[in-house]
């Protein structure tokens, strides 16, 4: 009966460090196809800024797919899944007004949602083509 009580929360021991072995694992298996792909967006991202003079920025949110769909298919849905975040929040900073994370037309935020669902559904089919 004289049983010791076991906290409710874990302050380090066991528990922390399988949490911090997965995390390290984590990193190990999808840190260098992560930076890949962010590279590739931030790349993207500057070709865009620079040739903004010679076309109409709105649209060309979908050649964020290629980086995306490139990872997953060489990678996995994991690292594509944070590609496709980090390409979202690149769209939003160079639709117009250039420059700010305001979007002012209700269309732009259309094309973001539907640009964000087209990038999960492309990371998950790309990835599961090469299994």
């Amino acid at each position: 009966m004289n049983e010791p009580v076991q906290p409710l929360v874990s302050h380090g021991g066991e528990a922390s460090i399988r949490h911090d072995s997965r995390i390290r694992e984590m990193l190990r298996e999808h840190g260098l196809a992560t930076l890949i792909g962010l590279i590739t967006v931030t790349a993207i991202t500057l070709i865009m800024v620079a040739s903004g003079d010679y076309f109409v920025r709105d649209h060309l949110i979908f050649f964020y797919l290629f980086p995306i769909t490139g990872i997953a298919m060489y990678f996995s849905s994991t690292p594509a899944l944070v590609t496709s975040l980090g390409s979202a929040i690149a769209a939003a900073y160079i639709f117009p007004p250039a420059y700010s994370w305001r979007i002012s037309e209700p269309l732009q935020v259309a094309e973001l949602f539907i640009f964000c669902m087209l990038a999960l559904i492309a990371s998950k089919a790309s990835s599961r083509l090469l299994r």
